[in-house]
């Protein structure tokens, strides 16, 4: 299954920790037979790399479900094939996979 994550900073992160998340975050959906083709970690200051994702995707042309925001889930029609797959915490940032 192709899935997407997001995750949002709760405070400011290092490189390092990043880095920690992503690792931790691939290997637990691994272990739960998904797939994560694309992670989008939210800057406090804004959109710049949601932008430059949604233009990379737009390039690819592939199909992908993100979410712009954690409330954003909130205001889904969870009867459509969309559903969270894992709600994912980790230190620092909250980590959420939708499936494709």
């Amino acid at each position: 299954m192709k899935v997407v994550a997001y995750a949002r900073w709760l405070e400011h992160l290092s490189e390092t920790d990043i880095g920690e998340i992503q690792s931790k975050l691939f290997r637990a959906a691994h272990s739960r037979g998904l797939t994560v083709h694309y992670m989008f970690i939210d800057e406090p200051e804004g959109q710049h790399i949601f932008d430059i994702a949604i233009s990379q995707l737009t390039r690819d042309g592939k199909k992908y479900f993100i979410v712009p925001s954690l409330e954003h889930l909130n205001h889904i029609e969870w009867g459509s094939p969309l559903k969270v797959v894992e709600r994912l915490t980790f230190h620092k940032v909250e980590v959420i996979i939708v499936p494709q």
